[in-house]
């Protein structure tokens, strides 16, 4: 059964996406895009079409399974940022007898006017009746900021053959788009009425990073929410992840234990070089070592080298314990992923039980909105934004111009104005916005470019 639960990030929101385990998540490339004076231009970027995986059985990687992705226009995606648009996928199993791959499921995904996901359909091989069958479907809906509202999944009757309500996730948003309250129910068929199972709760820092998320369960005792667990997050100045804290709620004391902690640190790029993870000791009241991760080789802020070390508490040291080794391509995309375990006679090896992954992309033309260009042009990069936005705007004639950033309601999130210039080039930080879609306007004096941005940090 390859389907499994994935997050694909929609707007702010973490949807449960029924897609196959081996079709993981992805965002379209970070290509520049020139902005002329049509209605709306195309740039390459590259997309991926395919996952195989493999084992190692102690002499060699072997295929086991591997999936295929269908795109219709400029719908795409990578392996980095959610949510990845694929229209059609389908997922293989390999058969080690016959050395051979056979079709084991298929998932349709439809798209709102808004092309937000609104429909996913799986779809799973029936070898008795040598076809499909339905199996499981997404509905969802969003509100006018791109945002999910409701995600129902439904279980395929084959009694029926209709369509039974499973599952309802529901979320709400604060005014800055910030999933705030994330609810999951269950589908009563004797009461046909949806029952709250469990519930998270999230509050911000003022750049608009998680700083808490509480987990509660339903007490159908109480008909209240019990506390379960609880994660707080610190940041740098930089707004990088530097302290994850987990702790599990004790309803003895009605009070937080600490349970584990996870301390990151970054280079100067913000490339994050170490995870240190610690494990409470209640009769010490101290954190105890568990195991770290370091990276090194970053593409792109990717690693292409990741170590994992375990703690020995005889040696009071770290001892490696397994290498992940990533290689990309030139649109700074995973090509290729497996990982070695660490032998005590002081090198890495491949060995029963390693995995690794292969992944194939092709180019496409994605699209980008250019609402109006009077008087100039105007290059902005990366498309989409994460980290920084910068813009490269060339006016027919000198000009003073003021530069306004709003979100999709007009409010704007950043201004500033520039004295008289033909040519300006600028690099803004952008990682305190929201993800969504803004629009940025260059008014000048003899001219005016508009045109919309997307930002996924």
């Amino acid at each position: 059964m390859l389907v499994i639960t994935a997050i694909a990030l929609c707007g702010n929101y973490a949807h449960a996406q029924l897609i196959p385990s081996n079709l993981l998540l992805c965002k379209t490339h970070s290509a520049r895009v020139q902005t002329k004076s049509t209605s709306r231009t195309t740039s390459t970027g590259s997309r991926i079409v395919y996952q195989v995986d493999y084992d190692n059985n102690g002499v060699s990687f072997y295929p086991t399974d591997s999936a295929a992705l269908i795109y219709y226009g400029s719908h795409g995606g990578d392996l980095t940022h959610p949510p990845i648009k694929f229209d059609v996928g389908y997922g293989f199993n390999y058969s080690t007898v016959s050395l051979s791959y056979s079709l084991n499921e298929k998932v349709v995904c439809s798209y709102d006017a808004a092309d937000d996901l609104d429909t996913e359909v799986v779809q799973y091989w029936v070898p008795y009746i040598a076809a499909l069958r339905n199996s499981q479907q997404a509905l969802l809906t969003y509100d006018g900021m791109h945002n999910m509202l409701t995600d129902i999944v439904q279980n395929w009757d084959t009694a029926t053959n209709t369509w039974v309500n499973y599952t309802k996730y529901s979320s709400t948003y604060d005014a800055s788009n910030n999933l705030t309250e994330y609810i999951t129910q269950t589908w009563n068929t004797g009461t046909s009425l949806w029952v709250d199972e469990t519930d998270e709760l999230y509050t911000y820092t003022s750049a608009n990073k998680i700083a808490t998320d509480i987990n509660r369960t339903w007490n159908t005792g109480t008909s209240m929410w019990d506390n379960t667990n609880q994660t707080l997050n610190n940041y740098d100045a930089s707004n990088n992840l530097i302290l994850s804290v987990y702790q599990t709620w004790n309803s003895g004391t009605s009070a937080w234990d600490n349970n584990s902690e996870d301390t990151y640190t970054y280079d100067a790029m913000g490339d994050q070089l170490t995870d240190v993870s610690q494990t409470w000791n209640s009769g010490t009241s101290s954190w105890d070592n568990n195991s770290q991760k370091t990276y090194s080789g970053f593409v792109a802020q990717q690693p292409s080298t990741e170590i994992e070390q375990d703690w020995n508490s005889g040696s009071l040291a770290y001892v490696n314990s397994e290498e992940t080794l990533n290689t990309y391509n030139s649109f700074n995309q995973i090509t290729y992923t497996y990982n070695e375990n660490w032998n005590a006679g002081g090198f890495w090896e491949e060995t029963t039980g390693n995995t690794a992954s292969a992944y194939g992309y092709q180019s496409y033309a994605t699209k980008v909105q250019n609402i109006s260009n009077i008087g100039g042009e105007a290059q902005v990069f990366p498309v989409p934004a994460s980290n920084m936005l910068s813009m490269e705007i060339t006016w027919d004639v000198p000009q003073a111009f003021a530069i306004t950033i709003t979100d999709q309601q007009g409010k704007p999130v950043k201004h500033w104005e520039v004295a008289t210039s033909q040519q300006y080039n600028n690099s803004i930080s952008v990682n305190t916005l929201p993800p969504g879609n803004y629009i940025l306007k260059i008014d000048g004096s003899a001219g005016a470019i508009t045109k919309r941005v997307t930002i996924t940090n």
